[in-house]
């Protein structure tokens, strides 16, 4: 599996877009998962919101099954507080190098 940051598009919504294929979802199922709107999350993978509020950070990070590092990455990312470039080499590769699937 390529680095994440390979694979995504700049920004936040690239890395959300990745992490949803990683796990074989679609945008609406990833939304329900997440108890978000489609359009919500669609605006948040498209680049239209460039960040997430924190509420729908960890709501999406709990439908992603993130825990640990990447986790507070994700969220991080979605804050802004880091860019899907910059995130370090164990969130780039994956959970334990076997990705994102559950």
């Amino acid at each position: 599996m390529r680095p994440v940051a390979e694979q995504a598009g700049p920004g936040f919504g690239g890395l959300l877009r990745q992490l949803r294929a990683d796990v074989g979802l679609t945008q609406e199922e990833l939304a329900e998962t997440a108890s978000l709107s489609p359009r919500s999350f669609s605006d948040l993978e498209r680049g239209i919101n460039l960040t997430a509020r924190k509420d729908t950070a960890r709501l999406l990070a709990d439908a992603l099954g993130l825990a640990g590092p990447q986790r507070v990455l994700f969220e991080a990312a979605a804050r802004e507080r880091a860019t899907a470039a910059g995130l370090p080499e164990v969130f780039l590769m994956g959970c334990g190098g076997s990705g994102w699937r559950r």
